[in-house]
């Protein structure tokens, strides 16, 4: 199994795609991939924005537990179905992705909740006596070129603002 991850940022047409994706499961299936459902889409592919919640979770369980209608444990455990499921089906790899999930790697880095990402990892329905393989997990993030237009893009949307200057 293979697991793809988008995780942002925004402004780089990763929600495009997302959405191009998650709205094709029969062109993923014939591809052996996957993108999970989500415990508001049933028995449908999750919609673009999905899994915000599973990133909003994993980054502060506390407060995610604040709005929520079960404990988080529950939720993680209805994670650890979906991602089962998709491993044991005939289209086993997975993709699935927010824009959020660059704050979990943010978060990591400025050590503000460090747990984040090994906890998402935890989630998935790798053997544990196995070793894991290198290419098993990816995070995929887009950005454009020059960065320094894609952060004046970013600035502009924030601020609704036309009064940014590349220096």
């Amino acid at each position: 199994m293979k697991v793809y991850a988008f995780i942002g940022p925004t402004k780089t047409a990763s929600t495009h795609v997302k959405k191009f994706l998650s709205s094709h499961p029969v062109y993923l299936h014939h591809q052996n991939w996957t993108w999970p459902r989500s415990p508001w889409s049933g028995e449908l592919p999750a919609q673009t924005f999905d899994f915000k919640d599973l990133s909003k979770l994993l980054l502060d369980p506390k407060k995610w537990a604040e709005h929520a209608e079960m404990s988080v444990e529950e939720r993680y455990e209805w994670y650890r179905q979906e991602f089962r499921r998709v491993r044991s089906s005939l289209a086993p790899n997975m993709i699935f992705g927010h824009e959020n999930f660059m704050t979990i790697s943010t978060a990591a880095l400025t050590n503000h909740n460090s747990s984040a990402i090994p906890k998402l990892v935890s989630l998935m329905p790798w053997n544990t006596s196995d070793p894991l393989p290198s290419d098993s997990f990816a995070a995929i993030a887009n950005y454009r070129k020059p960065r320094a237009t894609h952060l004046e893009s970013i600035y502009k949307q924030q601020v609704s603002s036309n009064h940014v200057h590349e220096t």
